[in-house]
């Protein structure tokens, strides 16, 4: 009698213990099914996905991010990514007082996310901002030319709306120091000014499209 509950008392125990491992086999699985469809949908913060931004202004009409002719973005990784936006510029009357400018400005940026596996991101971007400008209006014999370099700091939130789909807001610093030149033939010849900038943008919002 005792050897038969011996018995009874062990295949019981086996059975219970094997249930368990099943059971914690099973939750383990489903947790992670969970979080690998969680992660395929949430978002597109995966590496060697593009993003096309783009800025909203007034009345919600989509326009140029950072005033850029375009503005693209490269994820490296879940928590990394580079972003390069650019914009030219080519100014050209003569109407009435003849003028002709022109500028080239870009940005080149590194992006952290802190939290890329939800739908809701924080990053902080760190890069360089380059700007450089030229003059010619011949009616007062003069010319110009002028160049900006510094870093741009800044942090930002993301939210995506679908998949490959995004709503941002943006806040950046900017240092800038450069070099202006001037020359005119009549009154002083060529001159040369230092500048220094510290500026802050307006908090930009944007939309950026992932493929």
């Amino acid at each position: 009698m005792k050897t038969f509950l011996l018995k009874s008392f062990l295949i019981i125990s086996v059975s219970i213990s094997i249930s368990n491992l099943s059971f914690s086999q099973d939750s383990v699985k489903k947790s992670s099914d969970s979080a690998k469809t969680k992660d395929e949908t949430s978002n597109s913060l995966k590496a060697k996905e593009w993003a096309i931004m783009f800025a909203i202004g007034a009345d919600f009409k989509l326009t140029n991010f950072n005033d850029a002719t375009i503005a693209v973005k490269y994820q490296i990784s879940q928590k990394s990514a580079l972003r390069i936006d650019f914009d030219v510029n080519y100014y050209n009357s003569s109407k009435h007082i003849y003028n002709e400018s022109g500028s080239l400005s870009g940005n080149f940026s590194y992006l952290y996310y802190l939290n890329p596996n939800e739908k809701f991101n924080v990053y902080f971007n760190l890069g360089i901002k380059l700007r450089i400008n030229d003059g010619y209006p011949p009616n007062i014999d003069s010319t110009w030319n002028s160049w900006l370099l510094g870093p741009r700091i800044g942090a930002g939130a993301e939210y995506f709306v679908f998949r490959k789909m995004s709503l941002f807001a943006e806040y950046n610093y900017f240092f800038g120091f450069g070099e202006m030149k001037v020359y005119q033939k009549i009154r002083f010849g060529s001159k040369k000014y230092i500048l220094t900038s510290f500026s802050k943008d307006n908090v930009k919002f944007g939309l950026s499209v992932y493929f």
